[in-house]
């Protein structure tokens, strides 16, 4: 196998290429080009946005099922109230520990 180096960001990653693929030198000098590094560049700043407002949207959500929870709108058959605050921040340690 052959090795292609591809420097994206910081610091260069080495593709392994096998010996039957090839890649035509057009492709070769664009993945090794300042386009391609600034391509996957902005696409990892929209994607850590997208986290981002993911977070924050979580977090608003997470407000606001307390404050509904605070109201006692809700209740079960025996009259306890019926709060969703605890299962939303269940869900939300999910979220942030698949995001770490």
């Amino acid at each position: 196998m052959s090795a292609l180096t591809i420097d994206i960001l910081l610091s260069p990653i080495i593709v392994d290429v096998a010996p039957e693929v090839s890649l035509p030198k057009r492709q070769t000098d664009y993945l090794q080009g300042g386009e391609a590094r600034t391509l996957v560049k902005n696409e990892i700043e929209k994607l850590v946005d997208n986290v981002k407002d993911i977070e924050r949207n979580f977090a608003t959500i997470s407000r606001n099922m307390k404050a509904l929870d605070q109201l006692e709108l809700f209740s079960d058959i025996k009259g306890r109230p019926i709060t969703f605050h605890p299962e939303w921040e269940k869900l939300h340690d999910v979220l942030n520990s698949s995001l770490i």
